[in-house]
């Protein structure tokens, strides 16, 4: 056991393990996607199309030379195109990125533990289940800026409890730099550095207070600032679009309590077999990362009542944040968005488990056998939704990685043979923009700022997509009907059809091919036709009777 006590021991145990982990993942990928890499979001593509329209000189957007804030994460885009610059490889950029902050959050957690005094046999253990139950591989294969974000939270948690219990001037002026990159790599940094600055100015440190709250949010000031100046809106298209159905004011303070304290809570408790059957996937994540966090909301609080002053500080900053991103954020989806919590949660659990070590084991050897078994159902009752968020997870990846690369990238590579530098319209627009390097019309918004501005003035109606989709000359459009109104898909020609088997991650299993100007059709059906051999074997394909 002495390699668990070793100090740096626990760190190379766990990185060790998740390279393993990585290295199964990566040699079983192959038989999923014909050989070819792919990532198991469409998102991962929004990334790579604006780093490489930003490295060639082409302006932060998805279109080369039109602006557009479809991507949520500035930093993490910045750096893809900061590497694509240095002439790495761009397809596989994002997952060696995600692979070092991987290993950068390992050793993040480590520097915390190790900080709050916790033993080798704990950190082992809590590296372990942030490995196992984060889960990271599933993170690093995502290929987006989660762990990035996650890093950067762990650092700023460790510089603003320091400084809140030691008051060195340089940890805070680490801890506000730090806090203004984790804005920018994820705009939900500020429900962290919310809680960091309630404890800051219930310390009565009011200048520290007024400097962490100015470097929050100057970042997003000059982002915005900038956006406008572009033609853009202050915040990214993605954040407004999910915020564009709020009521505001009381109204809306109403909902997201009734979302956080009743829905989520019994949405979660009713849906979580949902994770096992692809029809229900997405919808079984979302609420299974929704009763975990209230998991964590749980039990945080415990753990600041038991544990010292440094270690309640600690969590909570971390129950802040996670009440917040609850409250305002989403989650789901593969499991990312709430990762950064989770981990920092798993972590404050293991601090306190080796603060109060020795009284656990002396009230296992001494308590009554029917209260341990009570207290054995409390745990399984606590953390039976983030065993199964992580065997769900980790179920999900390849297939997600099969469904991406079976309908997304191949339809990127259909634009990319047939309409290079073309128009055309779409409802998901990562890896057909990243291949087709054409004029995107996004007909839900991300990547098209007229589109997210009818949406946000309440103008997005049928006339509207059809007009802005002609003026644009966009001859074709790549759509999931069921996101739109018949009323405007009939007044496009469809043409066909390729539909995926068991979709766990797509926003549909079929997805259709209009030609917008009907004159088009017999040329577009031409090419799918040509394009047919060559796609995997397990996608369907359904053409339309010529009338």
């Amino acid at each position: 056991m002495k390699l668990l006590n070793g100090r740096q021991a626990p760190l190379l145990i766990a990185a060790a393990l998740l390279l393993a982990l990585i290295a199964i993942i990566a040699l079983r990928m192959p038989a999923y996607t014909s050989g070819h890499f792919c990532y198991p979001l469409d998102d991962t593509f929004i990334h790579l199309t604006m780093a490489q329209n930003l490295a060639d000189g082409q302006g932060w957007g998805i279109t080369p030379g039109v602006y557009s804030a479809a991507s949520s994460s500035p930093l993490y885009t910045l750096l893809l195109s900061g590497g694509i610059r240095l002439g790495l490889p761009a397809m596989q950029l994002p997952f060696w990125l995600n692979l070092v902050f991987g290993l950068l959050v390992l050793s993040a957690a480590h520097r915390l533990l190790l900080d709050f005094q916790a033993g080798g046999r704990a950190r082992t253990w809590t590296l372990i289940a942030i490995v196992l139950l984060a889960p990271m591989p599933v993170l690093i294969f995502s290929g987006m800026e989660h762990l990035l974000h996650t890093w950067l939270i762990l650092v700023f948690c460790r510089l603003a409890c320091r400084f809140a219990q030691e008051g060195k001037q340089n940890d805070l002026w680490k801890a506000c730099i730090v806090a203004a990159l984790a804005v920018l790599a994820r705009f939900e940094s500020l429900f962290v550095i919310g809680g960091a600055l309630l404890f800051f100015a219930y310390g009565k440190k009011w200048g520290a207070t007024a400097v962490l709250l100015l470097a929050a949010l100057l970042p997003l000031a000059v982002f915005g600032y900038w956006s406008v100046r572009q033609g853009g809106y202050f915040l990214p298209n993605s954040v407004l679009l999910k915020a564009g159905n709020a009521a505001g004011g009381l109204a809306q303070l109403k909902q997201s309590l009734e979302e956080v304290l009743v829905f989520k809570l019994m949405y979660g408790n009713n849906t979580l077999m949902n994770i096992f059957n692809p029809k229900f996937a997405p919808t079984g994540a979302s609420s299974l990362s929704g009763t975990t966090l209230l998991r964590l909301l749980f039990v945080l609080p415990l753990a600041m009542m038991v544990s010292g002053r440094q270690t309640a500080r600690l969590a909570g900053i971390l129950v802040t944040g996670a009440l917040l991103h609850l409250a305002l954020a989403a989650v789901g989806w593969l499991y990312r968005y709430e990762a950064y919590l989770l981990i920092g949660g798993i972590i404050t659990i293991g601090i306190v488990l080796s603060e109060k070590s020795d009284v656990i084991r002396s009230w296992v050897r001494n308590a009554w056998v029917p209260v341990r078994i009570a207290v054995l159902f409390l745990v399984f009752m606590l953390c039976g939704p983030l065993l199964l968020r992580a065997v769900s997870a980790s179920a999900m990846l390849l297939p997600a990685i099969k469904n991406i690369y079976e309908q997304q990238y191949q339809a990127g590579l259909f634009l990319r043979e047939y309409y290079p530098g073309k128009a055309v319209a779409l409802n998901d627009i990562g890896a057909m923009s990243y291949w087709g390097k054409g004029k995107i019309v996004d007909l839900w918004g991300l990547g098209s700022n007229e589109v997210a501005a009818a949406k946000l003035k309440k103008a997005y109606t049928l006339d509207f997509l059809q007009e802005v989709s002609v003026r644009e000359h966009a001859t074709i459009a790549i759509v999931y009907d069921h996101w739109f109104d018949a009323a405007l898909l009939q007044r496009w020609k469809k043409v066909g059809e390729w539909q995926i088997s068991r979709n766990v991650i797509c926003g549909g299993d079929i997805i259709s091919f209009y030609a917008i100007d009907t004159t088009a059709a017999p040329e577009l059906r031409a090419h799918l036709q040509q394009f047919q051999p060559r796609l995997p074997k397990d996608v369907s394909v359904r053409y339309l009777t010529e009338q």
